[in-house]
């Protein structure tokens, strides 16, 4: 995996964890609601197992949002990566028991409660079309699990006794939802990868930016040498040409000693030279 495609997938992680609490918020709500607006319609028992088992993935995935919290909030690299990857059937699993709900209401609880609860469960796939998952895998997952557990319960509640009219009805039916499902797939995948690509120009503008500032730095330290080297050479160079002056006034005051000058005036020469 590149440096690029580990920032972005560790980016894609931290968004998802980090706007996971109001969604269990709102699941638990959910649950109360319909646990609410059903228990005089539906068998008691299979509701209380249905309200059951979502609840208890509900906390679950609490739980999985305090181990992140705790361990992993501000985490880069691996570690988070593994931790996606070890609790991501969480998830799937969650929309499962979602689903599972239609094996409570499906032509066994009056069309206005069933019709809210199929309205329920195309919220849940909005959400999720619109909550950042952390990878494309994990989506496909999420929605199918959602869809196959909707269309096992209409099978399963397919009222055979009805004749061919009541068989197109449910067929009609688990049609739409395998039509909803496919445009959720769509348009998750789209906005996964809207998200993906915009990840990457931040990521390609943070390395620009860090380029930049290094070859700022850089161009700042070449100044520094350059300014001490001439300081350094023109501290050298003082002395030498200081010399020149001095052996001009003594030749000219002294001229009898021009053989001797000479040679420190060459010497002073070859050192400026140097």
């Amino acid at each position: 995996m590149s440096p690029r495609e580990a920032w972005v997938s560790t980016q894609l992680a931290h968004t998802f964890m980090r706007n996971a609490r109001p969604t269990l918020h709102a699941a638990v709500l959910v649950i109360v609601v319909v646990v609410t607006m059903l228990y005089r319609h539906v068998d008691l028992l299979d509701l209380s197992v249905w309200a059951l088992a979502a609840g208890s993935m509900t906390a679950l995935r609490y739980a999985i949002l305090r181990a992140y919290r705790t361990r992993l909030d501000e985490t880069d690299g691996v570690a988070l990566r593994e931790f996606m990857s070890l609790h991501g059937w969480a998830w799937p699993l969650s929309a499962v028991v979602w689903g599972g709900l239609m094996f409570v209401v499906y032509h066994r609880a009056p069309v206005a409660e069933q019709l809210l609860c199929m309205l329920v469960l195309s919220s849940i796939a909005a959400t999720a079309v619109s909550s950042s998952p952390p990878s494309l895998s994990t989506f496909t997952a999420y929605c199918n699990g959602l869809g196959a557990s909707v269309i096992a319960a209409m099978a399963w509640h397919m009222d055979f006794s009805g004749g061919v009219p009541s068989v197109l009805d449910t067929g009609a039916e688990m049609a739409v939802v395998l039509v909803f499902l496919a445009v959720a797939h769509v348009t998750g995948r789209r906005m996964y990868r809207a998200q993906h690509i915009s990840l990457e120009l931040q990521f390609d503008r943070q390395e620009l930016i860090k380029a930049l500032e290094d070859r700022k730095r850089a161009v700042a330290q070449a100044e520094a040498v350059r300014t001490r080297f001439i300081a350094s050479a023109a501290h050298d160079l003082r002395r030498p040409v200081h010399s020149l002056g001095l052996y001009a006034d003594w030749l000219t005051l002294e001229p009898e000693f021009a053989p001797q000058i000479a040679r420190k005036i060459a010497d002073s020469t070859h050192k400026i030279d140097g």
